[in-house]
């Protein structure tokens, strides 16, 4: 397949395979707040906050939320399916867009996710949030983002502070990978993939192995690791279910609290129904309080 045209197929998959439904009801949704300036511009996320007041004075839960795309497409809007089901249950979300491979590779895109979890706990009393409930949550190269959040705290080369908040902590209390890549050298006959990886690193991974490596959210848990929710499919032939388990065998070999659900016949991103969507909303609410 010409590069042209392949490239055209990645776009088109990766745009199709993450489309948000309907936006949410029933909360209050500020879009596009600034939370750090990198690059040629700000970067922005959307807040859905739930509309009656929060519980206690330490202020509501928020999941942080990291969209899908190959790191090539996508965008904040992507959160505002999960939005509506979070906020009616207690929890606010911060859905947030990053650099994409075609303005800055590797690593601008996990500076971009620590930026925006070091905004949302410097801003939390602002907005009503309890900024020691904070988690991460993100779909295919969104999830990637959320696991390495919740495996590399204090991993200075991974974090800008330039990008702001530098006194806030990029700690997350829980996580929620779906469909994220763990090990790009695992291999795949899917173009897609290839091409996503080449974009994301400026090179294939056999081309680019200290990049690869440093990108695996598996090589740096060391025990201590938030909790971690894994949903992947079984027949994801993308993201294929290899990369779940490299991760789930880091944190169990280090005493961490990891579920994996292979979602059985699923493929890349298995969240079309309610069943995932309430698993996920019923860790957060678990772990986040």
């Amino acid at each position: 397949m010409p590069f042209k045209f392949a490239f055209l197929a990645l776009c088109a998959f990766l745009v199709a395979a993450s489309l948000p439904a309907a936006p949410a009801a029933g909360g209050t949704r500020t879009q596009d707040i600034v939370y750090a300036q990198a690059g040629k511009h700000g970067l922005k996320l959307d807040l859905y906050l739930p509309d009656t007041p929060a519980p206690d004075k330490k202020g509501w839960p928020v999941v942080v939320y990291f969209h899908g795309g190959g790191w090539r497409v996508g965008s904040k809007a992507e959160g505002a399916q999960y939005a509506e089901l979070f906020n009616r249950n207690g929890i606010a979300l911060a859905s947030v867009d990053y650099r994409l491979s075609g303005e800055a590779i590797w690593p601008a895109q996990i500076h971009d996710a620590k930026a925006a979890i070091r905004w949302t706990r410097a801003n939390a009393r602002r907005y009503g949030l309890d900024p020691a409930r904070i988690g991460a949550m993100g779909a295919s190269a969104g999830g990637h983002s959320a696991s390495l959040l919740g495996t590399t705290e204090g991993v200075k080369a991974l974090e800008d502070l330039r990008e702001g908040n530098p006194n806030a902590s990029s700690r997350v209390r829980a996580v929620c990978d779906i469909s994220g890549p763990v090990d790009m050298m695992i291999s795949t006959d899917r173009i897609i993939g290839k091409l996503a990886v080449y974009g994301e690193f400026g090179g294939s991974a056999p081309e680019k192995p200290d990049a690869v490596r440093q990108a695996d959210p598996s090589r740096y848990v060391k025990g201590g690791e938030p909790p971690f929710l894994l949903i992947f499919g079984e027949k994801d032939g993308l993201v294929v279910p290899a990369h779940a388990y490299k991760l789930q065998k880091a944190l169990k070999a280090h005493g961490d609290d990891v579920t994996l659900d292979l979602v059985p016949g699923g493929g890349h991103v298995p969240m079309r129904g309610d069943k995932q969507r309430e698993e996920a909303l019923t860790f957060f609410k678990k772990h986040l309080g």
